[in-house]
Protein backbone atom coordinates (compact mmCIF):
# COMPACT_ATOMS: atom_id res chain seq x y z
CA UNK A 1 0.00 0.00 0.00
CA UNK A 2 3.08 2.27 0.05
CA UNK A 3 2.31 3.16 3.68
CA UNK A 4 5.31 2.46 5.89
CA UNK A 5 3.47 2.35 9.19
CA UNK A 6 -0.03 1.04 9.77
CA UNK A 7 -2.36 1.83 12.67
CA UNK A 8 -1.06 -1.02 14.83
CA UNK A 9 2.59 0.05 14.49
CA UNK A 10 1.73 3.64 15.39
CA UNK A 11 -0.34 2.60 18.42
CA UNK A 12 2.40 0.25 19.66
CA UNK A 13 4.84 3.17 19.59
CA UNK A 14 2.38 5.35 21.50
CA UNK A 15 1.62 2.61 24.06
CA UNK A 16 4.83 0.61 24.58
CA UNK A 17 3.53 -0.92 27.84
CA UNK A 18 0.74 -2.75 25.97
CA UNK A 19 3.04 -5.48 24.68
CA UNK A 20 0.20 -7.71 23.40
CA UNK A 21 -1.65 -4.98 21.51
CA UNK A 22 -3.18 -6.44 18.33
CA UNK A 23 -5.46 -5.16 15.59
CA UNK A 24 -8.81 -7.01 15.60
CA UNK A 25 -9.97 -6.05 12.08
CA UNK A 26 -9.02 -3.82 9.17
CA UNK A 27 -10.47 -0.98 7.14
CA UNK A 28 -9.78 -0.17 3.51
CA UNK A 29 -6.77 2.12 3.34
CA UNK A 30 -8.86 5.16 2.35
CA UNK A 31 -11.70 4.52 4.83
CA UNK A 32 -11.77 6.44 8.12
CA UNK A 33 -13.47 5.44 11.34
CA UNK A 34 -13.63 2.88 14.15
CA UNK A 35 -10.73 0.47 14.54
CA UNK A 36 -10.81 -2.12 17.31
CA UNK A 37 -7.67 -3.28 19.13
CA UNK A 38 -7.21 -6.04 21.70
CA UNK A 39 -4.82 -5.76 24.65
CA UNK A 40 -4.68 -9.49 25.45
CA UNK A 41 -4.55 -12.71 23.43
CA UNK A 42 -7.82 -14.09 24.91
CA UNK A 43 -9.61 -10.83 24.06
CA UNK A 44 -8.26 -11.01 20.52
CA UNK A 45 -9.56 -14.57 20.09
CA UNK A 46 -13.02 -13.65 21.42
CA UNK A 47 -13.25 -10.60 19.18
CA UNK A 48 -12.07 -12.54 16.11
CA UNK A 49 -14.84 -15.08 16.77
CA UNK A 50 -17.33 -12.23 17.08
CA UNK A 51 -16.26 -10.74 13.74
CA UNK A 52 -16.73 -14.12 12.04
CA UNK A 53 -20.37 -14.28 13.22
CA UNK A 54 -22.13 -11.56 11.24
CA UNK A 55 -25.29 -11.89 13.36
CA UNK A 56 -23.53 -10.85 16.57
CA UNK A 57 -21.83 -7.72 15.25
CA UNK A 58 -23.29 -4.59 13.69
CA UNK A 59 -21.04 -2.54 11.41
CA UNK A 60 -22.51 0.85 10.55
CA UNK A 61 -20.88 3.18 8.05
CA UNK A 62 -21.60 6.62 6.68
CA UNK A 63 -20.86 7.67 3.11
CA UNK A 64 -21.32 10.60 0.80
CA UNK A 65 -22.73 9.09 -2.38
CA UNK A 66 -22.71 10.65 -5.83
CA UNK A 67 -26.19 11.69 -7.02
CA UNK A 68 -29.58 11.63 -5.31
CA UNK A 69 -30.41 8.20 -3.87
CA UNK A 70 -33.86 7.23 -5.18
CA UNK A 71 -36.54 6.49 -2.62
CA UNK A 72 -35.81 5.42 0.92
CA UNK A 73 -33.77 2.62 2.46
CA UNK A 74 -32.75 -0.20 0.16
CA UNK A 75 -31.07 -3.56 0.67
CA UNK A 76 -28.46 -4.25 -2.01
CA UNK A 77 -28.17 -8.04 -2.25
CA UNK A 78 -25.59 -8.62 -5.00
CA UNK A 79 -22.84 -11.31 -4.93
CA UNK A 80 -19.23 -10.16 -5.18
CA UNK A 81 -16.01 -11.77 -6.35
CA UNK A 82 -12.48 -10.59 -5.64
CA UNK A 83 -10.14 -10.35 -8.63
CA UNK A 84 -6.38 -10.25 -8.13
CA UNK A 85 -4.73 -7.83 -10.55
CA UNK A 86 -1.13 -7.53 -11.67
CA UNK A 87 1.06 -5.99 -9.01
CA UNK A 88 -0.96 -7.50 -6.17
CA UNK A 89 -3.82 -5.01 -6.35
CA UNK A 90 -7.33 -6.39 -6.01
CA UNK A 91 -10.54 -5.37 -7.76
CA UNK A 92 -13.95 -6.57 -6.62
CA UNK A 93 -16.65 -7.24 -9.21
CA UNK A 94 -20.31 -8.25 -9.23
CA UNK A 95 -20.55 -11.93 -10.18
CA UNK A 96 -23.95 -13.66 -10.07
CA UNK A 97 -22.41 -17.06 -10.92
CA UNK A 98 -19.57 -17.59 -8.45
CA UNK A 99 -19.61 -14.43 -6.31
CA UNK A 100 -20.01 -14.62 -2.53
CA UNK A 101 -23.28 -13.53 -0.94
CA UNK A 102 -23.02 -9.82 -0.10
CA UNK A 103 -25.70 -7.62 1.48
CA UNK A 104 -25.63 -3.92 2.39
CA UNK A 105 -28.56 -1.86 3.69
CA UNK A 106 -28.39 1.76 2.46
CA UNK A 107 -30.39 4.36 4.43
CA UNK A 108 -30.42 7.93 3.06
CA UNK A 109 -29.92 10.54 5.80
CA UNK A 110 -29.76 13.79 3.80
CA UNK A 111 -30.15 14.83 0.17
CA UNK A 112 -28.15 17.52 -1.63
CA UNK A 113 -28.17 18.79 -5.23
CA UNK A 114 -25.86 16.11 -6.58
CA UNK A 115 -25.13 13.93 -3.56
CA UNK A 116 -26.66 11.91 -0.74
CA UNK A 117 -25.43 11.34 2.80
CA UNK A 118 -26.22 7.72 3.65
CA UNK A 119 -25.88 5.30 6.53
CA UNK A 120 -24.95 1.76 5.53
CA UNK A 121 -25.45 -1.37 7.63
CA UNK A 122 -23.27 -4.29 6.56
CA UNK A 123 -25.00 -7.68 6.69
CA UNK A 124 -21.85 -9.35 5.29
CA UNK A 125 -18.24 -8.20 5.32
CA UNK A 126 -16.71 -8.57 1.86
CA UNK A 127 -13.72 -6.59 0.63
CA UNK A 128 -14.80 -3.21 -0.84
CA UNK A 129 -18.43 -4.27 -0.35
CA UNK A 130 -20.01 -0.85 0.20
CA UNK A 131 -17.95 0.74 -2.56
CA UNK A 132 -18.88 -1.89 -5.15
CA UNK A 133 -22.55 -2.06 -4.14
CA UNK A 134 -22.84 1.74 -4.27
CA UNK A 135 -21.18 1.90 -7.70
CA UNK A 136 -23.30 -1.01 -8.95
CA UNK A 137 -26.53 0.93 -8.37
CA UNK A 138 -25.12 4.11 -9.91
CA UNK A 139 -24.30 6.05 -6.73
CA UNK A 140 -20.58 5.50 -6.04
CA UNK A 141 -18.83 6.81 -2.94
CA UNK A 142 -17.50 10.34 -3.44
CA UNK A 143 -13.71 10.35 -3.78
CA UNK A 144 -13.47 6.63 -4.60
CA UNK A 145 -10.73 6.49 -7.24
CA UNK A 146 -11.18 2.76 -7.91
CA UNK A 147 -14.94 2.34 -8.35
CA UNK A 148 -16.11 5.95 -8.38
CA UNK A 149 -17.14 8.75 -10.72
CA UNK A 150 -14.00 10.45 -12.07
CA UNK A 151 -15.80 13.71 -12.98
CA UNK A 152 -17.36 14.06 -9.54
CA UNK A 153 -14.05 13.16 -7.89
CA UNK A 154 -12.30 15.85 -9.93
CA UNK A 155 -14.87 18.40 -8.77
CA UNK A 156 -14.31 17.40 -5.13
CA UNK A 157 -10.54 17.55 -5.60
CA UNK A 158 -10.84 21.08 -6.97
CA UNK A 159 -12.53 21.99 -3.66
CA UNK A 160 -9.44 20.74 -1.81
CA UNK A 161 -10.65 17.25 -0.84
CA UNK A 162 -8.16 14.40 -1.24
CA UNK A 163 -10.01 11.53 0.36
CA UNK A 164 -12.75 8.97 -0.08
CA UNK A 165 -15.93 9.81 1.84
CA UNK A 166 -16.55 6.45 3.49
CA UNK A 167 -16.45 6.33 7.29
CA UNK A 168 -16.77 3.36 9.66
CA UNK A 169 -19.06 5.21 12.03
CA UNK A 170 -20.08 2.62 14.61
CA UNK A 171 -19.50 -0.93 15.87
CA UNK A 172 -22.12 -2.59 18.08
CA UNK A 173 -21.62 -5.96 19.74
CA UNK A 174 -22.14 -7.90 22.94
CA UNK A 175 -19.50 -9.76 24.94
CA UNK A 176 -19.93 -9.57 28.72
CA UNK A 177 -22.01 -6.44 28.15
CA UNK A 178 -23.33 -4.39 25.24
CA UNK A 179 -20.78 -2.24 23.44
CA UNK A 180 -21.40 0.63 21.05
CA UNK A 181 -18.21 2.26 19.76
CA UNK A 182 -18.53 5.39 17.64
CA UNK A 183 -15.93 7.40 15.72
CA UNK A 184 -17.11 10.93 14.92
CA UNK A 185 -16.41 12.25 11.43
CA UNK A 186 -13.41 14.56 11.03
CA UNK A 187 -13.28 18.26 10.09
CA UNK A 188 -12.62 17.46 6.42
CA UNK A 189 -15.83 15.43 6.27
CA UNK A 190 -17.81 18.20 7.98
CA UNK A 191 -16.36 20.74 5.55
CA UNK A 192 -17.62 18.59 2.64
CA UNK A 193 -21.11 18.47 4.20
CA UNK A 194 -21.05 22.26 4.70
CA UNK A 195 -20.10 22.69 1.04
CA UNK A 196 -22.93 20.41 -0.11
CA UNK A 197 -25.46 22.20 2.11
CA UNK A 198 -24.46 25.60 0.74
CA UNK A 199 -24.65 24.56 -2.94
Amino acid sequence: TNIRFGAIEILRQLRPDDVMLELVHRLDRDTSGVLLFAKTRPALMRLHALFRDEHKLQKIYQAILVGRWPGGERLIDVPLRKNSMQGGESMVVVDHDVGKESRSLFIPLAYYDHATLAEIHLHTGRTHQIRVHAAHVGHPVAGDTKYGDSDYNRHFKEQGFKRMFLHAWQLRFKLDKNYSITAPVDTDWQRAIDLLESA
